[in-house]
C-alpha cells in the first residue's frame, strides 16, 4: 500500500509533468512494462498476504511461517513514516496554489472566483436596498464613516500639492446598487461636494465610462474606456484577441486603411451621452489605459496618426497614455498580479538605450522587462527626428493650445459622417476637421469658403470640394 501510494502520485503529477516538459512519450511503453511485470503482480501479493495472515502490516510477514520476515513489515511501517514527510510538503504545495488561484496570483490565464487582490479592504460603502437584518444602507452610520474616511484621504494629499485624483473603478461602490447606479452617485456626490467646495482647483476623472451618471456625481471627467464593442472600440480596436492579448483578426476599426467601416458606430454610441453631458463636465479620449492594448497592437504607425489627430481635436480633455507618443509596440508578456492580457501595456516608460532602457538604474529584475529589441522606441530616439512619433504628437498638443475652437468645452457638431462613407467630418467652434482613413479618394462639400491650418496626407481645395487622399486629415479655417 505504501508504494501503491508514492507510485500513485508519480503517476498524477511527477510522471505527466515530466514527459509533458521534456517529452519523451515513448517512456510510456516502458512504464505499462513495469506495471505489467513489477506493478500487478506485486499488488496482488500483497492482497494475497493480507487475507492470508489476518493481520497488521508488521505481523502479517511473521504469521507466515518464519518470524524472520518481521522486519520487512516494521520497515513498512518506517516507509510509510517516512513518506509522510514528503507528503506533508506536497499537500502544502496544494493548498499554496489552491489559494494562489483564488487569489489570483497565479502566471496563467485565468483565475478561480477573483474581483479584487488579496491586499485589497472591503470597504463598506452600505448596500442600495438592503434586504437583510445584517445589510446596511448607504447612509447607515458605518457606511457614512467610511466615505467620510475617503474624503479625509482626499483633503491628506491635495493639502500637499495634488492637483487631484484619477479614481478606478469608480462605479463599483455600492452592494447591489441601482440600475443606474443610484446609490454609488449618491456616495460620490457626499463625498465630492464639499471637496469641490474646499478645493474648487481641483480635477477629478473617473473611470467610469458612463459620463450621465460620473459627471452627475461630481466627478469633472470621465473616460471613453474601449469596452468590447462600444463606440471607442470601433475607432482604434475592433479585433479578436487571445487571452494573452495576442490580436487574431484583421482590425475591422475605422482607423484601420483597410477596414472600410465608417463611424455611425461610433455616433450612435458617443453623440446620446455627449448631448446630455457637454454642459455637466468633460467625456474625454483616451490613447490607452492599463487595462487595454496599446494601439499599436491592431494600428500601423501611419494609421496611429490619424487616430491621434482625432483624439486631439475632439472635445473633452485628451489623455495620453505613458508611452503612446512614442508607439510603443503592444508586447506579449506572462501575466502578472492578475494583469493577464493587459500586461503587455504597463511594461516600462523607455528613455534611452542605455541600462533598463533608462526607466531604472537597478541591478536586479524590473516588475515588468522593458523592451529588448535593439530598435526599440525610445525618448532619445525620438527627440531630435522631426518626423518622429514623438514630436508629431508634440505638434499636434500645439495645434490644440494655438485654437481655442479645439479646446475642452468648444462646441462639436457633426458636419458628414454618411453611412457607408469612410469621411468623417465635424465642426469644433469656427473650425471643420475632415478625415479620410482609407484607401480611396474622397470628396466632401465645403459650406463656404476654407484654407487649411493642419493637414496630414494629400487634401487638396478647389471652389467649394474638398479632396481627401487616402489616409489623409486636416483642419480648415473660414476665410473671413
Amino acid at each position: 500500500a505504501t508504494a501503491g501510494s508514492a507510485v500513485g502520485l508519480g503517476n498524477v503529477w511527477r510522471f505527466p509533468f515530466m514527459t509533458g516538459q521534456n517529452g519523451g512519450a515513448a517512456f510510456i511503453l516502458v512504464y505499462f512494462g513495469c506495471v505489467l511485470l513489477l506493478g500487478i503482480p506485486g499488488m496482488v501479493s500483497e492482497f494475497l498476504i493480507g487475507r492470508y495472515a489476518q493481520s497488521n502490516a508488521a505481523r502479517a510477514y511473521a504469521s507466515m511461517g518464519h518470524s524472520g520476515w518481521r522486519f520487512v513489515g516494521y520497515l513498512g511501517i518506517l516507509t510509510s513514516t517516512l513518506i509522510l514527510g514528503f507528503y506533508a510538503v506536497v499537500a502544502g504545495w496544494c493548498l499554496q496554489y489552491l489559494y494562489a488561484a483564488i487569489a489570483g496570483q497565479l502566471t496563467g490565464d485565468a483565475a478561480y472566483v477573483l474581483n479584487y487582490f488579496k491586499c485589497q479592504p472591503a470597504l463598506n460603502y452600505g448596500f442600495y436596498n438592503p434586504t437583510e437584518s445584517w445589510q446596511e444602507g448607504v447612509d447607515g452610520p458605518n457606511a457614512v464613516k467610511t466615505r467620510n474616511a475617503m474624503a479625509d484621504v482626499l483633503r491628506f494629499w491635495l493639502k500637499l500639492g495634488a492637483d487631484g485624483f484619477r479614481v478606478d473603478m469608480a462605479d463599483s461602490l455600492v452592494k447591489l446598487d441601482g440600475p443606474n447606479k443610484e446609490g454609488t452617485v449618491h456616495v460620490w456626490q457626499e463625498i465630492l461636494g464639499p471637496i469641490h467646495e474646499e478645493f474648487p482647483e481641483a480635477a477629478f476623472v473617473s473611470e467610469w465610462n458612463n459620463p450621465s451618471q460620473a459627471l452627475r456625481a461630481g466627478f469633472d471627467m470621465d473616460f471613453f474606456l474601449e469596452w468590447r464593442g462600444n463606440g471607442y472600440s470601433t475607432m482604434m480596436r475592433d479585433f479578436d484577441e487571445t487571452p494573452d492579448g495576442e490580436v487574431i483578426s484583421p482590425n475591422g476599426g475605422y482607423f484601420a486603411k483597410h477596414s472600410g467601416s465608417d463611424v455611425s458606430r461610433f455616433l450612435k454610441d458617443y453623440l446620446p451621452k455627449y448631448e446630455d453631458t457637454k454642459d455637466l463636465g468633460l467625456y474625454c479620449f483616451i490613447t490607452c489605459n492599463h487595462d487595454m492594448l496599446r494601439p499599436t497592437a491592431g494600428l500601423s504607425e501611419d494609421e496611429l496618426r490619424l487616430a491621434y489627430a482625432w483624439i486631439y481635436t475632439m472635445p473633452g480633455a485628451p489623455f495620453l497614455y505613458f508611452g503612446d507618443e512614442l508607439a510603443l509596440r503592444q508586447r506579449l508578456l506572462k501575466t502578472k498580479e492578475g494583469s493577464y492580457r493587459r500586461t503587455g501595456a504597463r511594461a516600462p516608460m523607455q528613455w534611452n538605450s542605455g541600462k533598463n532602457k533608462g526607466f531604472s538604474e537597478t541591478d536586479g529584475e524590473l516588475y515588468l522587462p522593458v523592451d529588448s529589441d535593439p530598435n526599440a522606441h525610445t525618448v532619445e530616439a525620438q527627440e531630435n527626428d522631426p518626423a518622429s512619433m514623438l514630436n508629431f504628437v508634440r505638434g499636434l498638443i500645439a495645434l490644440r493650445q494655438a485654437n481655442e475652437d479645439l479646446g475642452n468645452y468648444s462646441p462639436f457638431e457633426v458636419y458628414s459622417a454618411e453611412e457607408g462613407s469612410r469621411v468623417f467630418a465635424y465642426k469644433r467652434g469656427n473650425l471643420l476637421v475632415a478625415m479620410n482613413p482609407g484607401v480611396d479618394t474622397e470628396e466632401l462639400q465645403l459650406d463656404g469658403a476654407y484654407e487649411s491650418i493642419y493637414a496630414l496626407g494629400v487634401s487638396v481645395i478647389r471652389d467649394d470640394k474638398l479632396t481627401l487622399g487616402s489616409q489623409s486629415f486636416v483642419v480648415l479655417k473660414p476665410i473671413c
